[in-house]
């Protein structure tokens, strides 16, 4: 009789190949475990031992051929998207094997870094953090909002984890507007209370201009000096930031990844702030944690990345979430639907012309931009806007965003540098051109 199990295990095995193959089109580059870097020409069929057999038939260099039986996919995998420019690898040579122990070997030694530095931040004992009561609630008294639940808890989180005897890790994950901001601020204002420097590090440099401004007013007046360091600064300037973060003059800096390029010293480092941490790769947030092995550390994000997660849920880092909407402010709708003139005009007359507010027009590249003014100029003329992108020069796209910031302008067209948690409370509306290129976590904190 048949065996009934294995023909049911095969059907499933071939299930399973067919999906995995239909994502695969000819011409894309894969890797092969053995032999490299190989190009998909398609699936044959096979006549082997006078049976037909299933074969991805593969490309090497010098149109050498090679054909992997079905039930060996397990040895190749997809490259990446970007399949530019990659030369393949020629059979039976010894540069892939070659190429893959060093990559074995880079590996073991990012993961014997991470693996020192862990143990140095936890066999170090932390800078004391002083409490003032009286001091820190006329301080949090200058909020201007009513605190929600969950950001009185973070803030309670974050004080008990200053009083520990070891330098505290701690994620807080709270959607953009829900009060991170305040968190950063109420921490900074506690370490630099007791003679401790902090960095706020921040992945654009619209982020820090902003985050700047919002403490310098906060701070003013209670004596905590403040400077930032990004393209936005002359180079005057960041020298004299850079010897004054060392002479321990400055509190507290905010910046983007400049503060990781300069030579920078601290007198007294007693924390290190990583905001929207998803923009950031683990050398850049290692080599932060170098500056000082016994600083505290806060991460925040709206959409923390998988790794940073697992650290959180596995107890290596600690949590703070932050999930209730800041009060009186309403959800967000969303709608969905191809370029259609009328429903943006009307979107855009409602919001300009009906509330004086603010838009973001934002899109995923620049050679879009033009389509954009084009459009603005033959169904809006008589409504101004401005244009912002990453390759503009510092004080020009200092300049287009303060005009909009400061409600001169009503319209900012840009790409997406301003998703990094940007907030501009007049700004009520925004339309995202060619949204499917964007990805979903660009998406969210867009939105």
């Amino acid at each position: 009789g048949y065996n009934f199990t294995s023909l049911r295990k095969k059907s499933k095995q071939r299930e399973v190949f067919f999906e995995e193959i239909n994502k695969f089109s000819p011409g894309i580059i894969l890797v092969h475990i053995e032999y490299g870097f190989c190009k998909f020409i398609g699936v044959k069929k096979l006549n082997i031992n006078e049976s037909l057999h299933d074969c991805i038939e593969l490309e090497f260099a010098d149109d050498e051929k090679l054909f992997l039986p079905i039930e060996n996919l397990n040895f190749i995998s997809r490259y990446s998207n970007e399949d530019t420019g990659i030369n393949l690898d020629k059979l039976g040579s010894f540069s892939w094997q070659k190429r893959k122990a060093e990559a074995k070997k880079r590996i073991k030694e990012i993961a014997d870094d991470l693996i020192k530095t862990a143990a140095k931040r936890f066999l170090s004992k932390s800078p004391s953090v002083t409490f003032d009561p009286l001091n820190y609630d006329k301080f949090a008294s200058t909020f201007p909002f009513v605190e929600t639940e969950d950001q009185l808890h973070t803030i309670e989180d974050i004080k008990s984890d200053f009083l520990k005897k070891y330098p505290s890790d701690r994620l807080i994950v709270g959607d953009v507007a829900y009060g991170k901001s305040e968190i950063i601020i109420r921490a900074v204002f506690l370490i630099s209370k007791s003679t401790l420097q902090s960095l706020i590090l921040v992945p654009t440099t619209l982020l820090a201009r902003q985050h700047y401004y919002n403490f310098v007013e906060r701070f003013e007046s209670f004596g905590i000096k403040i400077k930032q360091l990004s393209r936005l600064v002359s180079i005057s300037e960041r020298k004299e930031t850079i010897n004054e973060l060392k002479s321990g003059k400055i509190n507290c800096v905010v910046g983007t990844h400049a503060l990781l390029s300069e030579n920078i010293e601290f007198k007294n480092l007693g924390l290190i702030v990583v905001d929207e941490e998803q923009h950031f790769g683990v050398k850049a947030k290692e080599k932060l944690k170098n500056l000082s092995s016994n600083a505290h550390i806060i991460t925040l994000s709206a959409t923390p990345i998988p790794r940073t997660l697992q650290l959180s849920l596995s107890g290596i880092r600690e949590l703070s979430l932050m999930l209730t909407p800041p009060y009186e402010r309403l959800s967000i709708r969303t709608y969905i639907s191809l370029f259609d003139k009328i429903t943006i005009k009307e979107a855009i007359k409602r919001e300009v012309i009906g509330r004086h507010g603010g838009v973001f027009w934002v899109t995923p590249r620049k050679r879009d931009i033009p389509f954009l003014e084009k459009f603005l100029k033959e169904e809006l003329p008589n409504i101004n806007y401005t244009v912002a992108h990453g390759q503009l020069p510092a004080k020009t796209l200092e300049s287009r965003v303060s005009k909009f910031y400061d409600k001169k302008i009503p319209i900012l067209i840009s790409t997406n540098i301003i998703e990094s948690g940007l907030d501009l409370p007049n700004v009520n509306t925004i339309i995202i051109h060619r949204a499917n290129m964007f990805g979903l976590s660009q998406l969210h904190q867009l939105r």
